[in-house]
């Protein structure tokens, strides 16, 4: 394995192919200047030439991730010392949601939240870690799928005003059909023995 000794790589993942190394996906140059970040720059691109690869000019670039606009890297958005996945990760998710939740969908409720659970479980998998308030609008919004399921099922028309659905069918309603809270899955994270410091 090829490896940097000047600068720590405070989070990577190796790439391999028939062991040999063909990317590295995350470099830190650790809050340095920028001059030394650009110098580390250098020094990652010259070692990739070295090993007979090269960095994608568009994906690799010098970033302040502690200002305003910060960057997307794997699925995530990094800015000023957070991370939460990016606008285009909750994009598709919202997309899988909508495929199983039609209001036409003749399926059980009980079958659509199975199948919400897998597909939730799986990206909660992925993008654990982030900031909370994002799981709260994503259980909001897939609870809220599910409410306009049900009003169709009950055959009342237009969207619900203050809070109808809500009273018809509370948080507590889907939580007893065993649909997953990605902000439970997250406090629970936050507050298990094994993670905390």
């Amino acid at each position: 394995m090829y490896t940097l000794n000047h600068y720590p790589i405070t989070k990577s993942i190796h790439l391999f192919t028939n062991q040999q190394l063909i990317g590295i996906c995350f470099f830190d140059a650790g809050g340095k200047t920028r001059e030394e970040a650009e110098t580390a720059l250098r020094t990652i691109r010259e070692w990739m030439e070295a090993a007979g690869l090269t960095l994608h000019p568009e994906k690799t670039r010098i970033v302040d991730a502690t200002t305003r606009g910060g960057f997307d890297f794997l699925g995530w958005h990094f800015e000023r010392g957070y991370k939460w996945p990016r606008e285009k990760s909750l994009r598709r998710l919202r997309d899988c949601i909508r495929e199983e939740t039609c209001r036409s969908n003749g399926t059980s409720m009980e079958t659509i939240v199975g199948r919400l659970n897998r597909r939730l479980n799986g990206w909660y998998g992925y993008f654990q870690g982030g900031v909370e308030n994002v799981y709260q609008t994503e259980d909001s919004w897939i609870r809220g799928r599910l409410r306009h399921i049900l009003r169709f099922r009950d055959k009342r028309q237009g969207l619900c005003r203050g809070g109808l659905d809500h009273q018809r069918y509370p948080n507590a309603f889907f939580e007893k059909l065993g649909l997953i809270s990605l902000y439970a899955l997250a406090l629970a994270k936050r507050t298990s023995p094994a993670t905390s410091g």
